[in-house]
């Protein structure tokens, strides 16, 4: 490692990241962490631009449970906490891979997914890529029973939980190859934002996509505000995020939000012919109109993001969250008093 003293706070930059640019957003990921409470840290920033205040405290960086520090090859699989990967000549499977929770969006799963779609940008002769799930549900989007017993103080949870998604999501986006999304059964909240940021989305017939952030008084995350309105606009993406809607599949398919319904028994093979053909495309020139159109639709998606965690930071210390948090564990209406 490389210890670096910032006045009287030492900070052990030696995570084993690589020291290329694809990988510095891993290090300004981890710092975000820590100085999360101070100053709103952005990916594009340079290293010697950060500017730390001078105290005393000792801050513990987290380490991920399992890193990965190579680029992936041909043939590999790979089954993490929540996430499995396959490459196969080019084509690149990302499943979520914990069905019995209901594939929930939680710590392991923002620093696996960013440590993931980091390294499939360092993958040699990557052609494309299709995200599904295992079991009967894409997602139902955050872990709330992680927030149950720190409801009082989830403002730090959120924020490293973000920093790490956030930062997956924009590489996910930026990623010069087709990205595919096969969504099954219900997929929440985040889970929404995720499938939404796909270059194509195949659902099943009896698919449900939900944005319950409203339902338990949360602001939104995960890209939503960016990724659903690029695909359903400004206006229809509000009302689904305020009104916390649940969509069948010809609803999604109608605003946008999805591309392909499919009959549920042929979703996952109808999501990977899908994708094959488009890793058999022009993988160059797919990249350049990629980031073409984010470039057009998504000028401002960095600093989006960045507004998206610590707003959720602040309101989910509101009266209002708390309580929404309560009612969801103990299945019932929430009673909010806008506070």
């Amino acid at each position: 490692g490389h210890p670096a003293p910032l006045g009287d706070v030492i900070f052990d930059v030696g995570l084993g990241y690589q020291s290329r640019s694809i990988h510095a957003g891993s290090l300004l990921s981890t710092w975000s962490k820590v100085v999360g409470n101070w100053w709103p840290m952005k990916s594009s920033c340079a290293v010697n631009m950060f500017v730390f205040p001078i105290g005393t405290v000792a801050y513990d960086i987290p380490k991920p449970v399992q890193s990965i520090f190579f680029p992936f090859e041909s043939g590999v699989l790979m089954t993490l906490t929540s996430l499995r990967v396959e490459i196969d000549n080019g084509q690149a499977i990302l499943s979520l891979a914990q069905p019995a929770r209901g594939n929930p969006i939680d710590g392991d799963f923002a620093r696996e997914f960013k440590d993931v779609i980091g390294q499939l940008w360092d993958t040699p002769g990557l052609r494309g890529v299709l995200l599904r799930a295992d079991g009967d549900n894409f997602s139902f989007g955050g872990d709330l029973k992680s927030f149950l017993p720190v409801r009082d103080n989830l403002a730090p949870l959120v924020r490293a939980w973000t920093a790490d998604l956030h930062m997956g999501l924009q590489r996910l986006w930026q990623l010069p190859a087709p990205v595919v999304v096969a969504v099954q059964g219900f997929a929440m909240g985040g889970a929404a934002a995720l499938l939404a940021g796909a270059d194509m989305v195949v659902v099943g017939e009896s698919t449900r996509i939900g944005s319950a952030f409203a339902k338990i008084g949360f602001s939104c995350d995960s890209g939503s505000s960016v990724t659903l309105t690029a695909r359903m606009g400004p206006a229809r993406a509000k009302r689904f995020v305020m009104l916390g809607e649940i969509l069948k599949a010809p609803e999604a398919l109608q605003t946008g939000l999805v591309d392909r319904v499919v009959p549920d028994a042929e979703l996952q093979a109808n999501a990977l012919a899908l994708a094959q053909e488009l890793a058999a495309g022009p993988t160059l020139a797919f990249g350049e109109i990629k980031r073409l159109f984010l470039k057009a639709g998504s000028a401002f998606a960095q600093a989006q993001l960045e507004d998206e965690a610590h707003t959720l930071a602040r309101i989910c210390l509101s009266a209002d969250a708390k309580e929404g948090i309560a009612a969801m564990a103990e299945k019932r209406k929430p009673v909010f008093q806008g506070r």
